[in-house]
């Protein structure tokens, strides 16, 4: 690489720090329905949920958005790319992921893994744990060098109980098929959702996310019908 070559490298580095869409275009890279590698470009869903998030934060307010999707719109994918960027270029940030079951959010939690797996090294932070049920960006145990690490992290929990993120300060949440969640008596699903919005600060930065296909007449049919409502 030439010293022409390398200033481009860096220019563009710094230029898909600046936004999650920059990033993305640069350096997300995700499975296609052909199995193959490829960059990742959004398509018109996730434009739209892209631009609205842009929109709530110019004019200073708590991200918040609830989307009734239709199955393979690439929700999911958009929402771990967010989170990727946002917990793997900030500090002190805590992403959370949560499903109607285990095996669904392991698997969009496989999608964030494979996304940092693949970051170009010169945008992707140092890693202290990778493990099923978390990514924490923070320097490794024993390191010795002179970088300070993130301290970020993506973790996941399983719907089902009211003390969901309990002990953390959330500034992402993900909270995937909301119209599936268990509903024990006593955790009913918004009861849920009360409790992992109580650890989510009320300013711009932060971003809370529920999506799900529909299910009849349930806490997301309400939640939606309010939505519409304004």
């Amino acid at each position: 690489m030439n010293r022409a070559e390398a200033i481009l490298r860096e220019m563009q580095k710094r230029e898909s720090l600046k936004s999650y869409k920059a990033f993305a275009n640069r350096n997300i890279k995700i499975v296609n329905r052909d199995g193959d590698q490829v960059q990742f470009a959004h398509n018109e869903i996730q434009e739209i949920i892209n631009d609205t998030v842009e929109r709530l934060r110019a004019e200073g307010k708590p991200v918040r958005i609830i989307v009734l999707k239709a199955r393979q719109e690439g929700v999911s994918t958009n929402e771990q790319g967010r989170m990727l960027f946002n917990t793997a270029t900030k500090k002190n940030r805590t992403g959370l992921i949560t499903a109607h079951e285990a095996p669904a959010t392991a698997k969009i939690f496989d999608k964030a893994r494979y996304m940092y797996n693949n970051l170009p090294k010169d945008v992707q932070p140092m890693i202290r744990a990778s493990n099923a049920r978390e990514l924490i960006f923070d320097t490794p145990t024993g390191y010795t060098g002179k970088e300070p690490g993130l301290n970020s992290k993506i973790s996941i929990q399983v719907a089902g109980d009211v003390g969901i993120g309990r002990g953390d300060t959330i500034y992402y949440a993900h909270l995937s098929e909301f119209a599936f969640w268990p509903s024990p008596e006593g955790k009913e699903p918004k009861k849920q959702l009360a409790g992992i919005l109580q650890a989510v600060p009320k300013t711009a930065e932060t971003e809370v996310v529920i999506e799900s296909t529909a299910n009849g007449y349930n806490d997301f049919k309400d939640l939606w019908d309010d939505a519409m409502q304004g």
